[in-house]
């Protein structure tokens, strides 16, 4: 019974992985849809518990803290580094990422001389230079949320690597959901 449970599980969660590709989409709009399927399939899959409260990925390296009122000590490493995850084709930014790059850009406007590194990455669907250019438009995308904020242009370098480095390098959807990504460091 157990196993056909998992059986009908994995079923489930390949039919979201594989739904949640949508159409390309090159506006900024603030849509989390397809995002938010691949995460409950991933949670899904993994027996976790899956509730239909929004769900993101973040990874980062550290577990340091941005600065907070009740922690302005808080300074970035060249080790401390986010990662935002974006839907198939799209540079959209995600509304779940926005407080945690609110919190960069507060660091950033207090260290004027202080810059960020944001690169971008793609999955390996697609042309080459496709690719380049879509991982550009994400950093961008990055780039303009930290500027509406206050951060200065020249503190904010740019980079698009497209699909030259997978964050994984398997050939399924799983992997292309982690390596449509920006990465932003110190």
């Amino acid at each position: 019974m157990s196993k056909h449970i998992k059986t009908i599980g994995s079923t489930i969660a390949l039919a979201c992985l594989l739904t949640a590709c949508g159409p390309v989409d090159d506006e900024d709009d603030m849509s989390t849809s397809n995002t938010q399927g691949v995460v409950a399939a991933m949670a899904k899959s993994n027996g976790l518990k899956s509730d239909h409260e929004p769900t993101t990925i973040a990874f980062k390296s550290d577990t340091k803290q941005p600065a907070t009122s009740k922690d302005s000590a808080w300074l970035p490493s060249q080790q401390d580094q986010y990662t935002v995850l974006f839907d198939l084709n799209s540079n959209g930014l995600n509304e779940a990422y926005k407080g945690e790059l609110v919190a960069f850009a507060q660091y950033l406007n207090k260290h004027p001389n202080q810059k960020v590194h944001v690169d971008g990455f793609t999955c390996e669907l697609g042309s080459a230079e496709y690719n380049v250019a879509l991982g550009q438009r994400r950093a961008y995308a990055i780039s303009k949320f930290l500027e509406s904020k206050g951060v200065a242009s020249r503190q904010i370098i740019l980079v698009s690597y497209g699909k030259e480095r997978p964050a994984d390098p398997a050939h399924n959807e799983l992997a292309y959901t982690k390596n449509r990504r920006v990465e932003v460091f110190f």
